[in-house]
């Protein structure tokens, strides 16, 4: 398996983000490595609203979890929902964000 250099370059002159995959030649990891780029979307979460109706959010949407007991609470810019998952569920979930529910804790002191 060959070693990944990932690399940020900033070009104001682009409006679309380009993506450039350079080795010594195109084998199963590049290709397995091209089609996880070309097929990233953003995680959907199924949630409860305040009547328990169901609604589903994106993962951009969410600015904190809230944890008490084994009530998980999903808080966004326009409503709290309650989380159809448990909070285990929901950082596997979110760990394509980089989103580390260890930093949830210094969140809600900030913001509290």
């Amino acid at each position: 398996m060959k070693n990944v250099n990932i690399r940020f370059e900033t070009d104001e002159t682009l409006e679309d983000i380009e993506i450039i995959v350079r080795s010594n030649s195109e084998d199963k990891q590049i290709s397995e490595l091209l089609q996880r780029l070309k097929t990233i979307e953003p995680i959907k979460m199924t949630v409860l609203d305040e009547n328990n109706c169901p609604n589903v959010i994106d993962e951009s949407e969410i600015v904190f979890i809230s944890v008490r007991g084994k009530s998980v609470q999903i808080v966004t810019s326009n409503c709290t929902y309650n989380a159809r998952h448990s909070l285990q569920s929901i950082e596997k979930l979110l760990s394509r964000l980089h989103l580390s529910l260890l930093q949830i804790p210094e969140v809600l002191q900030m913001l509290f």
